[in-house]
């Protein structure tokens, strides 16, 4: 397989995933991550081989979901199953409490 660049010296083979640019430094957070070490807005993604919290400036900080602590990881779903239901009609979630 040939792996085609343009003179810029980036690399555009449309079959692999675009690398980061050099001067976007990754920060990875490792086991034990507490809630607290996530700063502003954060997401969910899941590009890599498992489910990670991404934050920070374009996305500087991440770690994996499975890395945080439980009581970390039961206040992110808790966060993303009340945002969930907020953007429910009633229809959406008849059996529950409104």
């Amino acid at each position: 397989m040939i792996r085609h660049h343009h003179p810029g010296g980036q690399h555009i083979d449309p079959t692999c995933p675009r690398p980061a640019p050099a001067n976007s430094m990754r920060i990875q957070f490792h086991a034990p991550v507490a809630y607290a070490n996530i700063r502003g807005p954060y997401h969910i993604s899941i590009g890599l081989e498992a489910p990670a919290v991404v934050w920070g400036r374009d996305g500087r900080c991440w770690a994996f979901l499975h890395d945080f602590d439980p009581r970390s990881v039961d206040q992110i779903l808790s966060q993303y199953r009340g945002a969930a239901h907020q953007r429910r009609s009633q229809w959406g979630a008849p059996f529950t409490e409104r």
